[in-house]
């Protein structure tokens, strides 16, 4: 599945896989000063009780964290994107599943490490489904590749 946004100052075309949704984002020259990156929420509408939550960040200001690969209590930190926000303007998330309804926000995000700001007015809201993983006549799969690998150790802790 494809979504291309109808417009405004920040811009998407997002394409839906089976088990990632890849995100280009445009945002308006005149929004880009001060512009710390996006903060993406992930929600599923269609399941009763479903997840509602700001994806994981995959860099962390050092400003608020100085030491984000250590454990606390033998586990790794978990650091979310609306106070580390992705610093890019292409992004996918490798969490989704096969035949889902994903509901996203993108906010953009200004400010100080510590003390961001969401820019609520510009933000973008869409659905998009990712695609059957074997419709019965067909079925398709890929590897996930090299970049989903951070999401894979960080989903099994880096263990070996």
């Amino acid at each position: 599945m494809r979504y291309r946004s109808p417009g405004g100052k920040l811009r998407l075309f997002a394409i839906a896989g089976t088990r990632a949704v890849m995100m280009a984002l445009d945002l308006d020259n005149d929004l880009r000063p001060g512009l710390r990156g996006f903060a993406f929420k992930r929600e599923t509408p269609e399941i009763p009780g479903g997840e509602s939550k700001w994806l994981r960040s995959s860099k962390v200001f050092k400003s608020v964290d100085p030491d984000p690969k250590k454990k606390v209590n033998g586990k790794f930190k978990v650091f979310r994107t609306d106070k580390h926000p992705i610093q890019s303007f292409l992004w996918s998330d490798y969490g989704a599943e096969p035949d889902t309804l994903y509901r996203f926000r993108i906010v953009p995000i200004y400010g100080d490490p510590g003390a961001l700001q969401p820019d609520n007015v510009n933000a973008l809201d869409f659905d998009i489904r990712t695609e059957k993983e074997d419709d019965g006549k067909y079925g398709i799969w890929f590897n996930r590749g090299a970049i989903a690998s951070q999401y894979f150790a960080r989903e099994f802790e880096n263990a070996k």
